[in-house]
Formats: structure tokens, C-alpha cells, sequence
């Protein structure tokens, strides 16, 4: 997530891996690797996000524009194999002004076997970068299939140094449910 917009002329990749820790989850480490062209064509590689087990790859065109507050809008198609086989759609949207930015990915996935349920999930955040390294914010995680549904407020801490960030969050933090998910991310922009 964590992704502040920045004018380019090149293409970009980031590499992300999130952790989740204290949940009653099988998913491990969660590999994510994105990559922008200069022309805006965008392409996401991941594992264990849909499911333990599953890897993903989704493409679609990234539209962008403003000045003073830069945004970002990224439809999305894709398709799950592995424990998980399914066919998605997705909506990946940021907006940022200085050290403040507001994003969310957003996926309808669907199975092409009887092994799962259709589901909806989505990511969001609301962050600010503070002194010369620092993040702060919230994020929401929203789950919903055919059995159950989740909705999961947090709060982000992070650091950033040059190309590698730090992020941490702690969703429920006031349940006896809460649970972390702590990440390191690098940004490589051409």
C-alpha cells in the first residue's frame, strides 16, 4: 500500500512482503511485486494473498493526473491459481498532496472451481509522512464471502529510508482480536 505518487518519466517497480502475525492465518509471508510502465500499463505479481498456497497476476492501465494533488486510478482484471482458482476484478486508487495520501485496492474475485466462494476484499489507508522519515496513519481491511464477513480497522506506523520502507500496522487494536502485519517494501523507479 504505502505508495506516495511522484511525477516519473521511467517506468517503476516496488517489491513488497507483508507478515501477518497474531490472527489465526496460514498465509505466511505475502510477496507482491508491481511494475508501471512509462506509458502507464500496470502489472502485479502475488502469492498467499488470495489464499496460502495461490499466485495472482493482475494487469490493467493506470490513469493519472492533477497537480497539486497528484492522482492515480488503476482498473484492474486478473486471475488466482493454486489453492485458489479464480478470475478477478480490481481497483486500485491513490491520492496524494505533499506527505499526505489516501489510497485503497479493491478486488471482486470469483472461483472457476468448486473449491471456493466468490469474495470481496479491500485495503484502504490514510497516511502522512512526519519528520524526515516517519509515517502515521489509519487503514481498514474489509473481507466479505458467501460464509462470513470482516471488517477490520488499524493504525499504521513506518519508516522510510530512501527506497525501502518499514510499515507496521495493528488492526482491532482494541479487541481481543487485534492482529499485526509488518512489511518491508522497495521502490525501484527508473
Amino acid at each position: 500500500m504505502l505508495a506516495l505518487l511522484s511525477a516519473r518519466a521511467q517506468g517503476e517497480w516496488s517489491f513488497e512482503n507483508y507478515h501477518y502475525l497474531g490472527q489465526q492465518t496460514e498465509a505466511g509471508i505475502i510477496p507482491v511485486m508491481h511494475w508501471e510502465t512509462k506509458h502507464n500499463w500496470y502489472t502485479e505479481v502475488r502469492y498467499n494473498y488470495e489464499e496460502k498456497g495461490t499466485c495472482s497476476v493482475f494487469s490493467g492501465y493506470s490513469f493519472r493526473g492533477g497537480r497539486e494533488w497528484e492522482w492515480r486510478v488503476t482498473p484492474l482484471g486478473g486471475f488466482s491459481a493454486g489453492r485458489f482458482n479464480g478470475l478477478s476484478a480490481g481497483l486500485n486508487a491513490e491520492i496524494a498532496k505533499g506527505r499526505f495520501y489516501i489510497s485503497s485496492d479493491n478486488q471482486y474475485s470469483v472461483p472457476v472451481d468448486k473449491k471456493g466462494s466468490a469474495f470481496v476484499y479491500s485495503w484502504s489507508e490514510v497516511g502522512i509522512e512526519i519528520l524526515k522519515h516517519g509515517l502515521l496513519g489509519v487503514s481498514v481491511q474489509y473481507f466479505r464471502d458467501a460464509e462470513s464477513k470482516s471488517f477490520a480497522p488499524g493504525l499504521l506506523a513506518g519508516i522510510r529510508l530512501k527506497r525501502i520502507t518499514f510499515p507496521a500496522y495493528v488492526f482491532e487494536p482494541f479487541s481481543s482480536s487485534r492482529y499485526f502485519v509488518v512489511g518491508v517494501n522497495y521502490e525501484l523507479k527508473k
